[in-house]
């Protein structure tokens, strides 16, 4: 029984005993500050920091114990491509039942779009639908991506009416929808720097968001603002090669129609 908890939430030992602990200690505080609200004239406004901190705190420890969110955490913030497959495949050197072995493989490829497009679409035809619910939501949505890539619009419509029955955020269905847009017509999109912002916080984020800008501007012939785009990734990435790729290319059509 041990094995297949370990295997499937990708803890160690240790870190499974200390989840427990955590758990314990988290419910320990609570009847003792369930002690001090009944026996002291202790405000509302103290339960709801204590929710707060309870919330923030337990969520960050998860992160901290689960390799695959602490690599994901990582591929979003830095960008390190590199680094990422590194811990990615330290995973996957784990003892992983089938359905985690899949989904971990099936992250990996979501990020080799940005590094090796055909690759990425080869191998992820070899994932296999997952079973459960969760893995499910990150499969349609990558599959979305997938087909994208290729150009199959009509079943990348069809993934984002499975995305709708799974509850995914309307926010992700709405920017799959607009990448789409994006690529299969010259339509102007209003507010679409609103949708696909480059100054957060997540390295990755600003230079997916650089990129699908690009392919926006180019295609309307908005070569000032895509040639922008083009020199801010560029400048902020040497290892997200599809972007560097594309970036280059369209700098070089750009100069000849100038």
């Amino acid at each position: 029984m041990k094995n297949k908890v370990i295997k499937r939430n990708y803890f160690s030992k240790i870190h499974y005993y200390l989840f427990v602990a955590y758990v314990i200690g988290i419910c320990l505080f609570s009847v003792f500050i369930g002690y001090l609200m009944a026996t002291h004239n202790i405000d509302i406004y103290f339960l709801f920091v204590y929710v707060i901190f309870v919330f923030t705190f337990t969520t960050l420890y998860i992160i901290l114990i689960n390799p695959l969110l602490r690599a994901i955490v990582f591929m979003n913030k830095r960008a390190d491509y590199g680094k990422f497959e590194k811990r990615i495949n330290n995973i996957l050197n784990n003892n992983l039942d089938d359905e985690s072995r899949n989904y971990v493989l099936m992250i990996k490829f979501n990020y080799m779009f940005a590094i090796n497009k055909k690759e990425a679409i080869y191998l992820f035809e070899n994932v296999k639908k997952p079973s459960f619910k969760r893995y499910l939501k990150d499969y349609y949505n990558i599959k979305a991506c997938y087909h994208i890539n290729k150009r199959e619009f009509d079943e990348a419509y069809s993934c984002i009416c499975e995305m709708k029955k799974l509850n995914v955020s309307k926010k992700i269905i709405r920017l799959t929808n607009i990448v789409i847009d994006v690529i299969k017509t010259n339509d102007d999109i209003e507010y679409i720097e609103k949708y696909f912002l480059i100054n957060t916080p997540l390295k990755f984020t600003n230079l997916s968001s650089a990129n699908i800008l690009l392919i926006y501007y180019y295609t309307r012939n908005k070569y000032q603002e895509a040639k922008e785009c083009a020199e801010f990734i560029k400048k902020n990435t040497k290892c997200l090669t599809e972007f560097i790729k594309y970036s280059d290319e369209v700098l070089e059509k750009i100069s000849i129609n100038i």
